[in-house]
């Protein structure tokens, strides 16, 4: 008896959440970056990437200090659920990264927009954009193009399409 009291509860409560963004732009964003290796030769007291595949962008708000000099590649790791889901390697003087190509010693101030192709938002599946907490991390190896083998810094960060389930009224209605 006291199930089917609640079942009514429960289930608003776990629509809610998602009526408050069914119209809410489609985006993907991280505002932290962590080094994922000793000595990393970058770091970021400022990150702020968003992915808006509507108008088919990322963009990059990055203030950091590099130790890299020369020409890098970037080995680009997506990890969703602990699951390894897409590697790829690019060169940032193709894809148009300035302050990247090349990578210099010092202050690195990134203010940037990159278009994407549709066939890489393709790979994406849509339904990555509306899930709450979703586990998503990108991780970021810097590689000298002289000796891509070895990685000069390796960062990453998790991702966020800025919702969450993790809220009072979903709390107690679980409670």
């Amino acid at each position: 008896m006291r199930l089917s009291l609640l079942s009514p509860i429960i289930a608003l409560a776990s629509i809610l959440p998602f009526a408050q963004y069914a119209s809410a732009e489609k985006l993907v964003k991280s505002s932290s970056l962590n080094t994922c290796q000793d000595n990393s030769s970058f770091t970021a007291s400022l990150f702020n990437v968003v992915l808006t595949p509507d108008n088919k962008t990322v963009s990059f708000d990055i203030v950091g200090v590099s130790s890299v000099s020369g020409n890098v590649s970037f080995g680009i790791d997506i990890i969703a659920y602990g699951i390894s889901i897409y590697k790829k390697s690019i060169n940032p003087c193709n894809v148009g990264l300035n302050g990247m190509c090349p990578m210099t010693n010092g202050p690195l101030d990134i203010l940037s927009n990159v278009q994407l192709d549709q066939s890489v938002l393709s790979q994406i599946p849509s339904f990555v954009y509306g899930v709450p907490d979703i586990d998503v991390i990108v991780k970021v190896q810097i590689n000298g193009t002289d000796n891509p083998d070895v990685s000069l810094a390796c960062v990453e960060a998790r991702l966020s399409t800025g919702q969450t389930v993790n809220l009072l009224g979903v709390k107690w209605a679980t409670a």
